[in-house]
C-alpha cells in the first residue's frame, strides 16, 4: 500500500469494511514499518533518526493493541459481543481507531523531528546573530575576562558586546562608555574595539582606557604599548604610545598629547577618585558615574572654585563630607532613591 493511500484513508470519514481489514493488516506488515522509517529517514535527509526507530514502531503497535483490548474489554461490558454483526463492529471500531492511533504517532513524530530541527537550526541562528552583552550598572564597575586571556574593566554605565563564535579569529568588541583593556597579545589576531560613534582602535597587545561616555568627545589613552586610533567620519588614523591620548571629535583632527597625569585618566581602573581642577558640574558628573546616585542642586553653584581631589576607594560620605566642607553647603543622601540633595 502506498504511505500517501494510507494518510488519504485515514482522512475519509467513511470507511468500508474491506479498506479497513486492508489497512490494518498493512500497518502489521513489512512493508508498513519500512515506509514509515523512510518517511521518518525523508525528514533527516541522510541521517538516521534520533531516536531508534524500531522502538519507535513497537510502541506505536503495543498502544494498538492496548486499544484493542480496552475496546474489546468496554465492549464485552456493555453486551456488544452478543451477535456476529456486533463483533464486526468491534473489529473495525477498533482497528479504525488503531489505525488512526498509529498514523497520530506517527506523525507527531514526524512532526518533533521537525520542530526540533527548526529549533536547532534558528537556535543556530539565533546563537550566531546574538552578540553577547557586558554592562556594568552605574555605580558599579566590571570585569570582564576573554577566552584568549585580555581582561576588561568596565567603568559604570559602560558595556560591551561581542558574538562568541567569531570572537577567537577577529577579536574584535564593541564599546559603550569607558572601559580599560590589558589586552592578550596576539599578532596573528589583532585586538579590536569598535566604538559608538565612529571611532576604532585596534592592537596586538597593550593596556589602554577608551572614555567614549562623552559622544562629542571620546578619549583614548595608553597604558603600555601602543594603539592605533581610527576615525570613520574621514578615515584618518594615528598611532598613539605608553603614555599619550588622542581626543576623537567629529570637526577636529586627530593630535595625540602627553598625558600628564596619570592617575587622572587610570585611576578609576585602581578605585582611586582623582578630579583636578575640575568644575562644579564636572564633579557631579563623575560623582553620578561612581555612586550612581543622581544629584539634585538647590543652589547656585556658578561662582564655586574648582575642585581637585584624590580618594583611594572612597565611600558617598567620605566625598560629600570633602564638598561640604570645601563648598560650605548641606545635603542629604536618599539611600532607598539612591538621590542627593544639595542645598
Amino acid at each position: 500500500m502506498d504511505f500517501e493511500i494510507f494518510k488519504r484513508f485515514l482522512k475519509e470519514k467513511k470507511k468500508n469494511s474491506s479498506e479497513v481489514q486492508e489497512v490494518i493488516s498493512w500497518i502489521h506488515s513489512e512493508e508498513a514499518k519500512n515506509t514509515i522509517e523512510k518517511e521518518l529517514l525523508g525528514y533527516k535527509g541522510d541521517e538516521d533518526p534520533e531516536e531508534d526507530f524500531d522502538a519507535i514502531y513497537n510502541e506505536i503497535l503495543a498502544k494498538i493493541r492496548v486499544l484493542d483490548t480496552q475496546q474489546l474489554a468496554k465492549d464485552k461490558s456493555t453486551g456488544l459481543q452478543a451477535s456476529s454483526t456486533a463483533q464486526k463492529r468491534i473489529s473495525f471500531g477498533s482497528i479504525a481507531v488503531a489505525a488512526v492511533l498509529a498514523i497520530v504517532l506517527v506523525s507527531s513524530y514526524l512532526i518533533f523531528i521537525v520542530s526540533k530541527q527548526n529549533e536547532s537550526a534558528i537556535a543556530g541562528i539565533d546563537e550566531a546573530a546574538q552578540p553577547i552583552v557586558k554592562m556594568a550598572p552605574k555605580g558599579q564597575k566590571l570585569i570582564i575576562s576573554m577566552s584568549d586571556g585580555t581582561r576588561i574593566k568596565l567603568n559604570g554605565g559602560a558595556s560591551i558586546s561581542y558574538y562568541p563564535q567569531t570572537y577567537e579569529s577577529d577579536r574584535e568588541v564593541e564599546l559603550e562608555g569607558e572601559a580599560f583593556f590589558d589586552v592578550f597579545r596576539d599578532e596573528a589576531h589583532p585586538f579590536e574595539v569598535k566604538v559608538k560613534g565612529g571611532t576604532h582602535v585596534t592592537v596586538l597587545g597593550t593596556s589602554f582606557v577608551i572614555d567614549a561616555s562623552n559622544p562629542v568627545e571620546q578619549v583614548v589613552a595608553v597604558k603600555s604599548g601602543k594603539v592605533a586610533v581610527r576615525k570613520d567620519a574621514n578615515d584618518q588614523s594615528i598611532v598613539i604610545e605608553k603614555d599619550e591620548l588622542v581626543k576623537v571629535s567629529e570637526f577636529q583632527t586627530l593630535n595625540k598629547k602627553a598625558i600628564t597625569n596619570r592617575d587622572l585618566v587610570f585611576g578609576w581602573v585602581e578605585n582611586r577618585l582623582v578630579l583636578e581642577d575640575a568644575s562644579f558640574t564636572e564633579v557631579l558628573n563623575k560623582l553620578n558615574k561612581w555612586f550612581g546616585y543622581e544629584i539634585e542642586v538647590g543652589l547656585d553653584f556658578t561662582n564655586y572654585d574648582e575642585y581637585s581631589a584624590s580618594l583611594s576607594n572612597p565611600t558617598l560620605k567620605e566625598v560629600m563630607e570633602s564638598l561640604a566642607h570645601s563648598y560650605k553647603f548641606n545635603y542629604q543622601i536618599d539611600e532607598e532613591n539612591k538621590k542627593i540633595e544639595i542645598r
